[in-house]
């Protein structure tokens, strides 16, 4: 008798009879391997197959024939969700990085970008265009699944955060129909993404921009606590100051092969170069400058500065808080667990700057984050599997240390993408939003054929869970 994985296989077998056009492999194909591959390189997941539509079209037969057939599917682009959710074991791969284009109206105001499109071609194509968008800083990134559940980047102070670029979508749905997203479905893709169909195209708003000042500058960090206690005391006066919207600083701290470095991101998107150079000034006294590349130059080459310092591939343990401003309590953490940082390489901890959305944006949006704060992203992730254990245990100890700090300088809401399994719910992610969310994502998904999308797949709907109103609808 046949189990479960047994008949999947052999029904896959069967779409590929079925479907000869669209590209499907199977685990003993000789690319199954590289296409398998994602950021996590110790998932142990196995797919009973990864399938590359081509199109719209194509997703659409696809989701039709899992539903009829009762497979679960799971949905990558970049494939760089931090707890390994972009694959999942026996499950069908849905790999959309085929449909990948970008088409910049006349205009030069808005784009039609594909639903699997990476971050490094969708800056190459607006580059090409003469326009810009925001964007992260990592070229392998999915820009779908980075936007859609807020989208932090060095532009969001200028252009808004990911999901606030986000015009119009096409959901393939659980039926297999493909739907224009209307206002509704809209406010609930920006924030909670992929939940309520797969999203094989999205239209965004794009800007005139085509050079920044831009570099990642290092500091000496040879003393260590005083490095980041200068610093991030520092940062946190010049953002008391009045940050200008053109202006990106994000540190990392990070352990490479040559020990703990200071890199900071300095970028400023705008043509007003006087302007930024003054401020690269002002943030090159944050601590001792050893090294500062920051030139003029294009987006697309200033996102080449970040392959020297994010490797391509970890094991990932990874884990975030949102704070209101680095009190002098929060820095003396951050200064002791930065010292007690594992000496694997991979390891760090970083600061984003979240600037508050717009009132129309949060008007229109299920982002949870509304209003200005720091975004900080405690990385476990060592190279070496060596470092493993040890590297947990710091990240754990890390974020305790932060969350028994004073609770009003900390948001209710943490970012999906950087939270793990069993840390949060979505009622506290979403806040005033999560009946809202529960109820569109019963309106879109009765049967809960997207059960394996993120963030329903792994993050509980409340404290107690309902079958009705949990995780798994």
């Amino acid at each position: 008798m046949e189990n479960p994985s047994q008949l999947r296989e052999r029904t896959i077998g069967a779409f590929i009879q079925q479907y000869p056009k669209i590209p499907c492999v199977i685990p003993s194909s000789p690319e199954y391997a590289a296409l398998r591959a994602t950021f996590i390189i110790d998932n142990p997941a196995v797919p009973i197959a990864i399938v590359r539509p081509q199109n719209a079209d194509d997703v659409s037969t696809i989701v039709s024939f899992c539903v009829d057939h009762e497979i679960p599917f799971v949905v990558r682009s970049g494939g760089n969700n931090l707890f390994g959710k972009s694959q999942v074991h026996d499950a069908l791969t849905i790999d959309m990085r085929d449909i990948k284009y970008c088409r910049v109206d006349y205009s030069k105001r808005f784009a039609e970008i594909g639903g699997g499109i990476l971050a490094g071609k969708l800056v190459e194509d607006l580059s090409n265009a003469g326009v810009m968008t925001a964007s992260g800083t990592v070229d392998f990134i999915g820009y779908v699944g980075w936007s859609t559940y807020g989208g932090y980047g060095p532009f969001s102070g200028n252009f808004g955060y990911g999901f606030e670029q986000i015009l119009g979508a096409k959901v393939v749905n659980w039926k297999g129909e493909i739907l224009d997203a209307d206002l509704e479905l809209l406010k609930g893709i920006r924030g909670a993404g992929g939940s309520f169909g797969i999203i094989v195209e999205m239209t965004i708003k794009v800007y005139p921009l085509t050079k920044i000042l831009t570099g990642i500058m290092l500091y000496d960090a040879s003393d260590v606590e005083a490095t980041v206690v200068n610093y991030c005391q520092g940062l946190q006066k010049l953002r008391d100051e009045g940050f200008p919207r053109q202006l990106c600083v994000a540190p990392l701290f990070l352990h490479t092969g040559d020990g703990l470095k200071l890199a900071s991101h300095f970028m400023w998107s705008d043509d007003d170069d006087t302007a930024g150079f003054k401020w690269l000034e002002k943030v090159s006294k944050l601590g001792k400058v050893l090294y500062n590349p920051v030139r003029k130059t294009t987006v697309l080459d200033g996102m080449s500065d970040f392959k020297t310092i994010i490797p391509p591939d970890g094991r990932a343990s990874v884990n975030t808080v949102s704070l209101r401003a680095l009190t002098k309590e929060v820095t003396a953490v951050m200064a002791k667990y930065v010292q007690r940082m594992p000496r694997y390489a991979g390891n760090g901890f970083a600061i984003h700057l979240g600037p508050k959305p717009s009132d129309s944006s949060l008007k229109n949006s299920v982002f949870g984050a509304t209003e200005s704060h720091l975004m900080l992203e405690l990385l476990a992730t060592p190279r070496s599997e060596e470092g493993v254990e040890e590297s947990r245990k710091w990240g754990a100890e890390f974020l305790r240390g932060l969350l028994e700090t004073n609770p009003k300088n900390i948001l209710p809401t943490t970012y999906i993408n950087l939270t793990p399994p069993g840390r949060t719910t979505l009622d506290q992610i979403y806040g005033a939003n999560f009946s809202f969310v529960m109820a569109l994502k019963r309106k879109y998904d009765p049967k809960d054929v997207l059960r394996l999308a993120v963030p329903f797949s792994y993050i509980a709907a409340t404290d107690v869970q309902d079958t009705r109103e949990g995780s798994h609808l």
